[in-house]
Parts: C-alpha cells; structure tokens; sequence
C-alpha cells in the first residue's frame, strides 16, 4: 500500500525450555537439606522408574531404579551445595526438584 513493499520473511516461533505439566503424584524428600542421603518417598507412580541427580553443571551424579509406590533411599556423593533430582518413568518425566547438600 501506498507505494510499500513488505521486505520481512514470516518465520514460525516454537516456545522451548518449559517444564513438562506437573502430574498429581505425590513426591517427598526427607530430609531437605541433606548430607547426600534422603529418601525418596514415591505415591501414584506406576511401573518402574528412575531417579537421577545432577550437580549445578548439568552432570548426571547418580542413578537408580525406582518402582511405583515406594520408598527410595538415595545415596550420592559431591560437594555441599544444590542438587536437582528428576523422576521420571518411559512415559514422561514426573517431576523435579531442587536437593540441598550440607
């Protein structure tokens, strides 16, 4: 219009970095802050899963297995500081959380 030329590309815009939406299990860890031994207490997860724990740089520090309805006592070694821990099972991933070490 009026002499006006449209010089811009359309370009699709994807939304990225979100946390997947939370489920309704129940997920605790006692004691938070700990030493590097909590347990993990699981409600409404079904089948097996896993649990990994990640020190500040992204680095998977400990793995194991978990089953549904349980718990879980975890041991993992490193520095004082934060951890974050991921429950997930094949279907999605249930939830995170952020561990304190002492």
């Amino acid at each position: 219009q009026n002499g006006c030329v449209d010089t811009t590309s359309c370009y699709s815009a994807f939304t990225v970095g979100l946390m997947p939406e939370p489920t309704k299990n129940k997920i605790n860890i006692y004691p938070n802050p700990n030493n590097g031994s909590f347990i993990l207490y699981l409600e409404g997860l079904k089948g097996f899963g896993k649990i990994e724990v990640f020190n500040s740089l992204g680095q998977v520090i400990h793995v194991s297995s978990i089953e549904n309805n349980t718990s879980n006592e975890i041991h993992f070694q490193g520095v004082a500081g934060f951890y974050y821990l991921k429950v997930s099972d094949s279907d999605r991933i249930h939830s995170y959380h952020k561990i304190r070490k002492l």
